[in-house]
């Protein structure tokens, strides 16, 4: 059977800093950046925050080639450099930040989930969720590929996250604190055990294995790479992975 390309996505994270310090700016940021994406013909969904207020994320269009992946990350970056600047603002690529860059840890004011888990989480655990920043691989795909994608080898996975890595694994230690140790996913059957099991968690959201399927975008999420500020390193990412996973991209 001929394979079919797959659409391409990807969300990247990065720190918001003032005068070299980390802030807790999304408040301030975030609709800045909205309201010069829309001035562009920019979907503003494509500009969103993380748990904690020091960072914000961006979204690329979902993409059928690779050159139209590059081409958003571009458009996205032009966006958010324009913001930075109308606020006297910059931004950081480390994947791993030591804790006393921040000048304080907050929460985000946009989600109220947020709000409550962040309020669950001791001091420890919050630092560990603010002093990381990642970029996420996001693969459309056939149902009869996902039980195969995530039933890939552990070695596999172990290359990604080996080649994602900026920080020493500080990075990935971090994010197992807040995983509870979570990281790959068991061994699936069916698409019907795949989809308990994401049930069994509590949603899609709580689901926090390395690689996961995420049934509101229907993509394969690869979730190990360190962020950059490199689009093309970002590009890497894309490719090899669709190469451990045997998927077909343009």
């Amino acid at each position: 059977m001929k394979k079919e390309n797959c659409s391409i996505g990807v969300e990247r994270e990065r720190f918001i800093v003032k005068n070299g310090i980390i802030v807790p700016m999304i408040g301030e940021l975030l609709p800045v950046v909205k309201k010069k994406a829309k001035e562009e013909g920019i979907d503003p969904n494509q500009f969103s925050y993380e748990l904690e207020s020091s960072q914000i994320e961006d979204r690329s269009k979902v993409c059928d080639s690779v050159a139209d992946l590059r081409r958003s990350l571009l458009e996205n970056d032009d966006i958010l450099a324009l913001a930075a600047e109308l606020l006297e603002l910059d931004y950081e690529f480390s994947e791993y930040v030591e804790a006393s860059r921040f000048s304080e840890l907050k929460v985000n004011s946009f989600n109220e989930r947020h709000q409550i888990l962040f309020e669950k989480l001791n001091n420890e655990m919050k630092m560990c969720a603010a002093q990381v920043a990642a970029i996420h691989v996001h693969f459309g795909v056939n149902r009869r590929d996902i039980v195969r994608c995530l039933n890939i080898q552990k070695e596999k996975l172990e290359y990604l996250i080996k080649l994602g890595d900026h920080s020493n694994m500080l990075r990935m230690k971090s994010y197992l604190k807040i995983s509870n140790n979570v990281c790959f996913p068991p061994e699936f059957n069916s698409y019907d055990e795949v989809m308990n099991y994401i049930s069994s968690k509590g949603g899609e959201k709580n689901v926090y294995d390395v690689i996961r399927y995420k049934p509101s975008t229907e993509t394969i999420e690869l979730r190990m790479f360190g962020t950059t500020s490199d689009n093309e390193e970002v590009i890497k990412y894309v490719e090899e992975s669709a190469n451990v996973l045997a998927l077909k991209i343009r």
